[in-house]
């Protein structure tokens, strides 16, 4: 009778412990199964009210061109500026008549030599367009002879035209060109 009740014990305890390797890999399972599924829902969820994960990347610098019609300007006439966006994204920089800023070459370093100074003024036209190339004419720094770059800041992710209305931004810089008085 104690060796029966030995027996069925020990064969209790077998059961048991299969039924909790049992639980435990199912419990696995389970948890593999539901953790992607979950992280998966969660990033749909709320890739619908915020920017997706791709989005929040800025395109590379070397994604967006700035640069002149040329090298060597006499003084009084207009520069042409020309932005090539090769990146994916929407771009927006602000309208030609607020893109005089230069910097100019002094002593082998760039110095801010102009800047526009005032209220600026957006409008909605052109606003968003997915255009890869875009170009602006624009007048000559006022500070005489030199060697030049423009610098122009580009904007991203921007809910409507105007620097306090976009999210990100970089500065980007033509080539360098001469002005000859």
């Amino acid at each position: 009778m104690k060796q029966q009740n030995k027996t069925k014990k020990a064969i209790k305890q077998k059961k048991t412990a299969i039924r909790k390797k049992t639980n435990i890999y199912f419990e696995i399972v389970l948890i593999i199964i539901i953790i992607p599924f979950f992280s998966f829902l969660a990033l749909s969820v709320f890739g619908k009210n915020s920017p997706d994960l791709i989005k929040n990347i800025l395109p590379n610098k070397s994604d967006i061109k700035i640069f002149t019609e040329k090298t060597f300007y006499s003084a009084g006439e207009d520069i042409e500026i020309f932005v090539k966006n090769n990146s994916k994204k929407s771009i927006y920089f602000e309208p030609c008549k607020y893109l005089n800023r230069f910097e100019k070459m002094a002593d082998g370093k760039w110095i801010e030599s102009s800047s526009y100074a005032g209220a600026k003024i957006y409008d909605e036209s052109g606003f968003k367009k997915e255009k890869d190339f875009a170009s602006c004419k624009i007048q000559l720094p006022e500070n005489g002879a030199g060697i030049y770059r423009t610098v122009v800041r580009i904007y991203y992710e921007c809910e409507k035209p105007g620097e306090n209305m976009c999210k990100n931004s970089n500065v980007f810089y033509s080539n360098k060109f001469e002005v000859k008085s």
